[in-house]
């Protein structure tokens, strides 16, 4: 047999054979490279969970990134992320990991990082949206009542959180309630440039006024007021505990204080004030006309928020002018922003 055909024929040979050979066994899916290897999703989320109630943050960072890395399309691994990188206070990077959560469905978690940076950073109007949307997602939440209360407070809408505490201490028991709230407006002050002494005790008369104890909420605001006077927003406070306590008087005279003593950055405290201001003189029947102007003077700024409106209705009928409520423009500052649509939940 020639040496060619021999050649050729040794060829076809040894590609059968090595077709018919057995194959080495396909290679596991690759793992990132600082995930610890044979660990699984469920595992390291457990432990970053377990971590995070016992406060341990960096371990539950650690553990929650890995998870991330293996299941980076699981919206709630990331706010979990999202909360143990928040509680070390890198507030710039937890709410951009909150917001990419978001992105793949919607969490309490999410949402309530969103709402704590957001009121860090005074966005008082996305703080409150951010937290309606906690108590949607997980009504029986005592934090995100509470935490929504107090937003609503520094927004200076006081029925929002007298409803909001409402849902609170139907959840847990008042004095336990009125504790969180107090830590909650102390989180997040109407009026934040105080010194803290001050700062605590007109938190804590808040807090005593939404839950009803006007005596001691006076109380307190009469201290801070005594010892820093030109503390408005405490001196308003003083005027709603008082009005409540039935000594009219009183709560004119603190409204008035409130009112001097506002710096030009509180349009939308002084309004406030000015619709109660309003609303106390027409309870009184007199000065309808000073009453009309603080009510569109309060307009203004608050917009068709139903307390300042419900205060020019009253004042226009006090004044005999039904329609001088019409035209009565935009506000200018302070308006309730648009609320953004909702994005899907997780797994939906």
């Amino acid at each position: 047999m020639p040496v060619r055909i021999l050649t050729a024929v040794l060829a076809l040979l040894a590609a059968a054979c090595a077709s018919t050979a057995p194959r080495p066994p396909a290679e596991p899916a690759s793992v990132p490279a600082d995930v610890s290897p044979g660990r699984d999703v469920a595992s390291l989320v457990a432990e970053g969970e377990a971590a995070l109630r016992t406060n341990a943050f960096p371990r539950a960072e650690e553990r929650l990134g890995q998870a991330a890395k293996l299941a980076p399309g699981d919206a709630r691994i990331q706010a979990l992320l999202a909360v143990a990188v928040f509680q070390q206070a890198r507030f710039g990077e937890a709410l951009g990991l909150a917001r990419a959560s978001l992105a793949l469905g919607e969490t309490y978690e999410a949402r309530l990082v969103e709402g704590r940076v957001s009121a860090i950073g005074r966005r008082l109007d996305a703080a409150v949206h951010a937290y309606e949307r906690c108590t949607a997602l997980r009504p029986g939440s005592a934090e995100a009542w509470s935490a929504l209360a107090a937003a609503r407070l520094a927004t200076g809408d006081s029925d929002g959180a007298a409803s909001a505490w409402g849902r609170l201490v139907g959840i847990e028991a008042p004095l336990q309630a009125e504790d969180r709230l107090w830590t909650d407006v102390l989180r997040l002050p109407p009026d934040p440039v105080q010194v803290q002494e001050a700062l605590d005790r007109c938190s804590r008369g808040t807090a005593a006024l939404v839950a009803g104890r006007y005596g001691e909420a006076a109380h307190e605001f009469r201290a801070v007021v005594g010892s820093i006077p030109r503390f408005a927003h405490c001196w308003s406070e003083l005027g709603k505990a008082t009005a409540r306590l039935g000594q009219a008087g009183e709560a004119e005279r603190a409204y008035r204080a409130a009112l001097q003593s506002y710096r030009p950055d509180q349009a939308g405290l002084r309004a406030d004030t000015q619709a109660l201001l309003a609303a106390l003189l027409l309870d009184q029947k007199r000065n309808a006309a000073e009453a009309l102007a603080l009510a569109r003077a309060a307009r203004e700024v608050r917009g068709d928020r139903p307390d300042v409106i419900a205060a020019l209705g009253r004042a226009c009928e006090a004044t005999r002018d039904p329609g001088c409520a019409a035209g009565a423009g935009e506000p200018k500052q302070g308006a309730p922003a648009p609320v953004p649509a909702a994005v899907p939940r997780a797994g939906q």
